[in-house]
């Protein structure tokens, strides 16, 4: 550990002991704060990139269900879908007449989505990752470091021994408390993004063309053999 951090109890004892003197609370939180920089960045270094079997992944899929233009339909559609969710320990977040969005253990992602399938008839999907890795330990290490300065303003505010010293801690460690709790909220989220995998489903109307609409259907199909086979 850096020098700076060994001589941390000095600089708190010396900020008390000096109360009289112009400033004394300021020059020991400067000295925490900078302790605590020191720490972030030796952490940081010692972090390095998450190993592959570590890596933090949020999951998102979609699929696109063609069904009749029907509101019954619709809705038994989702009541199944939210017996599918709850069959996987998730749950249904949103559901609507055009759709849903569905919740689950990132693990059951796969086989909710099989088993979703066999719903209905389905015209589209996909499936998205986003590595989220470096985003959370770093989070990690703001919410330690924050905890660090956090208990050394603490200690140095019972310490304090005049007004104006202990009005300076307890402004710096509200402060630090706030962004305490905030940086621990964006933790909660983003565990959350990671533990539950998202589905979002939508309905699309089942279109019979016309006889208009079977011309070009049948044109576009003509067309499509010429320069794709399937």
């Amino acid at each position: 550990m850096h020098a700076n951090v060994r001589c941390l109890p000095l600089l708190l004892i010396a900020a008390c002991a000096n109360a009289a003197s112009e400033g004394p609370v300021m020059t020991a939180s400067q000295g925490a704060i900078g302790a605590v920089e020191l720490e972030a960045r030796d952490n940081d270094a010692a972090g390095g990139e998450a190993a592959p079997t570590d890596r933090k992944l949020i999951r998102t899929a979609w699929l696109v269900f063609e069904i009749d233009d029907d509101g019954d339909e619709r809705k038994q559609l989702n009541q199944k879908a939210q017996q599918v969710a709850e069959g996987f320990g998730g749950y249904l977040a949103t559901e609507s007449a055009s759709g849903f969005t569905m919740r689950v253990p990132a693990d059951q992602l796969d086989e909710a989505i099989a088993a979703l399938e066999k719903l209905g008839e389905v015209t589209g999907r996909g499936h998205r990752v986003s590595d989220v890795s470096r985003q959370h330990r770093d989070l990690g290490i703001r919410i330690e470091n924050a905890k660090h300065l956090q208990a050394r303003l603490r200690s140095l505010l019972e310490k304090a021994q005049d007004v104006k010293e202990i009005l300076a801690v307890e402004k710096e460690l509200s402060r630090v408390t706030l962004e305490l709790e905030t940086l621990e909220a964006e933790m909660r989220n983003l565990s959350r993004q990671i533990a539950l995998a998202t589905i979002d489903v939508r309905y699309e109307d089942d279109v019979s063309p016309g006889p208009v609409g079977w011309v070009f259907y049948g044109l576009f199909k003509g067309v499509k053999w010429l320069f794709v086979w399937d």
